[in-house]
């Protein structure tokens, strides 16, 4: 792949979040979350035959699980999964909540 590739672009967009896939528990002396989103991200490529950009934008359904840090006073990712949730589905999300980047951080790798 890299032989082929001139340059990757890519950005967070944002995410679309279910309030109520949202599940606390409490295990030990830990408090832990656990909640369903479909992420967006931009992701552009040039090749370096024909330096056109391609547009390979996508969404991802993952799970957060977050961890109460007690010492710090918040919420930590103690890590994510794939959940194979699509934005159709999230779309029938009957309290969804969007979170939008107005003006992502671009993230560019050029000349691989």
């Amino acid at each position: 792949m890299k032989t082929k590739i001139d340059e990757i672009q890519s950005a967070y967009r944002g995410m679309i979040v279910d309030p109520e896939s949202l599940t606390l528990t409490h295990f030990g002396d830990h408090w832990n979350v656990s909640v369903d989103t479909v992420v967006s991200y931009t992701y552009v490529y040039t090749l370096k035959s024909d330096k056109q950009m391609r547009d390979a934008s996508y969404q991802r359904g993952i799970t957060f699980r977050l961890i109460y840090d007690s010492e710090q006073k918040r919420w930590l990712v103690s890590g994510i999964s794939d959940n194979f949730i699509n934005e159709q589905t999230a779309s029938g999300w009957e309290h969804k909540k969007e979170v939008t980047i107005p003006d992502p951080i671009k993230h560019v790798w050029p000349n691989l």
